[in-house]
């Protein structure tokens, strides 16, 4: 059946070869006929019609006339000295505007419109291709014939192909891409054949049939030269598929990898040479798909590291020949690093219930040091898949168990890395001198893998000799940091020494202390930066002590979230004292030019607040600095910490460049926050309803905090924002003045009890309209002494409400001489409030023109 498919195919393909060749003889044909029976036209004058035949009558009469007629006598006359050029009379041509030109399409519209307009010559080739694979699964599964016999007529038909492409080639020449088709069968037909040789029918060899498989391939190529696209789609990206459809390989996996790797080789030597873009995808597609077949199977955790790495070989080492196509390939360079990278953690972490084969993975960094000398456009792969194979330990280690990954091939994995890491980077680093990806791989690799050990087989009672191999190689990469520093060659690089010496010093600190002692340790790492970078001008060095600092910075600042502590302990005076004393002792050192210094000062405002925050939790909740409740001094206490850190963002917005607009919007959702947070003590946990009980003491108590220190912040805010924001701060300030006073004067009147279920006093009641006449007073002076009018409006707005209360409620209550005196009092202190307004501002309306700066 599948030779009689095969015949019909054939007849198939040589039928649309007939139809197409009599079309282009109609068509031919059909030109000459039109240009023979097309009307001779006049070509004296383009721009006018074709005379008719009774005006050529008529003009040739005239003609003929005027021949006969005798000459008129001229007159000779002086010719003049000059005679000015006669203006050529202009033609005015309505010409259409031009249009632009269309845009080319892409290579995808170009495809879908090639299979349009030949989708009978696709399917055809399809079909030859096809019907070969399935005369060699046919001689398989049906055992009518020997093996040698079977081999043998396989390879015969996809010689006949062949020969039978190339004689129609050169019978037809302008068809050449219809019998590309038919090599296209021919070349899978010869694959399918070789492999069945070697798994089924057992007549070659290996060895033997790679060779003649990469014969087959080289000769497929050059002949996509000459028969076209078609040949190389269907030829060459269809031969990834002759595997699946011959069978499975009967557990010789291995000769059908190679078989891939031969047919992605050949590929990429077309490639260089013809390059499109449908070719480079289908190659990388084919060898994706082998690869994740290979990831599939449980019998592949040694094959799979060496696929790769011969696959990125082999995208590597195929010399390019055409300028175009090496430009064009190295546009990809990018994408090749992160695939690679991407398919070598994965096949580490998701390769099945196999144990990888550690040491064979060795052979990718080996190949990327080798990609990354050729291509500078790979010089980021040694470093990728050295971070992709290292997250990929600890993942594995994750995902099964820490008994599995601390094996002995682990730990022989880590050594062999760290020595190819540090010989890899060395002699990259000696074709690019300058480089700083190729020094630092060679330099920080022996610390990458050494934390990698340490998370996989370190144990507590193991942690001493962890600890002190890692200041051994603190003390080396001290060493190395001094030499590199003391050589003006070395000097540039040194930044990798001296980053390995923190990060060295860091990782014992984290062997051996606790979380909160760690944190102290690394922003100790400020201060010894900030003398380096006063003594040696190393270039980048600032970025590292940037790098230090957001680390210390984070890490305090989302602590509530992420670690523990022990709180038998003041930990958090050392922790987070000792980190702001760091960042500041850094500022001082570092000179005033550098622009470094306000960052570090800005960063010690915002260690501060959190210094300041932490420690007030500590006493407040003794010792509980991280508690799990939420009441009215928790909101408190956010709304001073968020409204604080709201305004070191600022301040930080101010002396950074690049990230301003990112601490502005931080700033800005703090604020908010803070908010938030008040309007909780307000409504929610407000002491005149939540029935909170509070110290005696008046002012000096835990509501006057709560509510005191969000007023402070406000007030702080009214004097560093812009004139819009400091109105609505100014307001603000105001209101929870107002919130604060209340407050007070019914904790002095309830003994601490606000509830006010309890009643308001009589007294208490006065003490209100005094409380505001006082605190009007106070912004009224401060407005005179600073000589600012808009703050007198607002005290003027709190006297006026005080005097209204007065005279509405209080005054009511009393008689005779207590009557009398109460007005008294409130008229002298009205007048002598207008007095000093007089004598400071002048008489006329407060404008906001007449509003002094100090």
């Amino acid at each position: 059946m599948e030779v009689f498919i095969f015949a019909l195919t054939v007849l198939g393909i040589w039928l649309v070869v007939r139809v197409k060749h009599q079309q282009a003889e109609i068509e031919t044909l059909k030109s000459q006929f039109a240009a023979i029976s097309r009307p001779q036209q006049n070509t004296s004058s383009p721009e006018t019609e074709s005379p008719t035949a009774e005006s050529r009558e008529a003009g040739t009469s005239t003609q003929q006339a005027a021949k006969k007629a005798p000459r008129p006598v001229r007159s000779v006359t002086a010719k003049p000295a000059f005679t000015p050029p006669r203006a050529k009379p202009q033609l005015s041509v309505n010409r259409p505007a031009p249009t632009p030109e269309p845009a080319a399409p892409g290579w995808l519209s170009t495809m879908i419109g090639k299979l349009r307009e030949d989708w009978m010559l696709w399917t055809g080739a399809i079909s030859v291709a096809l019907a070969g694979i399935f005369i060699v699964s046919y001689a398989i599964s049906s055992g009518l014939l020997g093996p040698n016999l079977q081999f043998a007529l396989a390879t015969l038909c996809g010689i006949v192909l062949h020969g039978g492409a190339e004689y129609l080639r050169r019978r037809d020449p302008e068809n050449y891409q219809i019998f590309g088709g038919l090599a296209a069968g021919g070349s899978i037909t010869l694959f399918a054949s070789m492999l069945a040789g070697l798994y089924y029918f057992e007549v070659l060899s290996a060895g033997f049939t790679f060779v003649l498989l990469a014969i087959i391939a080289m000769g497929t190529m050059v002949l996509a030269l000459r028969y076209g696209p078609l040949m190389a789609i269907i030829g060459m990206l269809g031969a990834y598929l002759v595997p699946v459809m011959v069978g499975d390989s009967g557990g010789k996996f291995h000769f059908a990898l190679g078989y891939i790797l031969i047919i992605t080789s050949s590929s990429l030597w077309l490639l260089r040479h013809i390059y499109r873009p449908w070719l480079w995808q289908g190659i990388g597609a084919g060898a994706l798909f082998w690869w994740w077949v290979a990831l599939t199977r449980t019998d592949t955790n040694t094959l799979l590291p060496w696929y790769i790495s011969l696959t990125l070989l082999a995208y590597t080492l195929i010399p390019v020949t055409a300028t175009a196509a090496e430009t064009r390939y190295r546009r990809h360079l990018l994408q090749l690093t992160a695939i690679f990278s991407s398919i070598t953690f994965a096949s580490v972490v998701l390769q099945g219930s196999m144990p990888p084969d550690w040491l064979s993975w060795i052979s990718v960094l080996i190949v990327a040091a080798i990609a990354a000398r050729r291509y500078e456009g790979l010089k980021l792969m040694p470093w990728l898949i050295s971070l992709a194979l290292a997250v990929a330990t600890q993942a594995y280690r994750y995902i099964e168990n820490q008994a599995l990954a601390a094996t002995a091939e682990m730990a022989q994995f880590q050594v062999a890395m760290t020595v190819c890491a540090v010989f890899a980077g060395a002699w990259l680093w000696t074709r690019q001198r300058d480089s700083y990806l190729h020094s630092s791989l060679a330099i920080l690799s022996p610390l990458l893998w050494l934390a990698c050990g340490w998370l996989i087989f370190g144990a507590p009672e193991t942690e001493n000799s962890w600890a002190g191999w890692t200041l051994v190689m603190t003390g080396v990469y001290g060493v190395l940091s001094f030499l590199m520093l003391r050589s003006p060659s070395y000097q540039r690089l040194s930044l990798w020494a001296i980053l390995g010496l923190h990060a060295s010093y860091s990782l014992a600190a984290a062997i051996w202390l606790e979380e909160a002692s760690l944190t102290a340790a690394l922003s100790v790492q400020l201060i010894s930066l900030t003398l380096l970078m006063r003594r040696y001008s190393v270039p980048s060095l600032g970025l590292l002590l940037k790098a230090v600092l957001a680390v210390v910075v984070l890490r305090l600042t989302l602590n509530p979230w992420l670690l523990t502590y022990d709180n038998s302990v003041h930990w958090s005076l050392w922790t987070y004292g000792g980190a702001f004393l760091s960042a500041l002792i850094a500022a001082r050192l570092t000179p005033e030019s550098n622009p470094v210094r306000r960052w570090l000062e800005a960063a010690s405002l915002h260690l501060f607040v959190l210094f300041a925050g932490a420690e007030l939790r500590y006493y407040l909740y003794d010792g509980q600095v991280f508690t799990h409740e939420y009441g009215l001094t928790e909101a408190g206490l956010n709304s001073m910490l968020w409204g604080a850190l709201a305004l070191t963002y600022r301040v930080r917005a101010r002396v950074s460049s690049s990230l301003a607009g990112w601490y502005n919007a931080m700033a800005y959702v703090l604020i908010g926050l803070a908010l938030i947070s008040y309007s909780t003590q307000l409504l929610w946990n407000n002491p005149l309803w939540s029935g909170d009980h509070f110290s005696t003491t008046p002012l000096f108590n835990l509501l006057t905090l709560v509510f005191a220190g969000p007023l402070l912040i406000a007030l702080i805010f009214s004097r560093t924002t812009t004139d819009q924001e400091r109105n609505f701060s100014r307001w603000l300030s105001v209101a929870m003045g107002a919130v604060l006073v209340l407050l007070s004067v019914r904790h002095f009147w309830q003994d601490g009890y606000l509830d006010l279920g309890q009643g308001i006093a009589t007294g208490e009641w006065y003490s209100y309209s005094a409380a505001a006449i006082l605190a009007a007073v106070i912004v009224i002076t401060v407005s005179l002494w600073r000589g600012q009018a808009s703050l007198y409006r607002y005290g003027s707005i709190l006297m006026g409400l005080a005097t209204v209360k007065i005279f509405l409620s209080d005054m009511s209550g009393l008689d005779g001489l207590w009557r009398a005196a109460s007005f008294l009092g409130l008229g002298i202190a009205l007048l002598g409030m207008t007095w000093l307004y007089r004598r400071t501002f002048g008489s006329g309306t407060v404008t906001a023109d007449s509003e002094q700066t100090p």
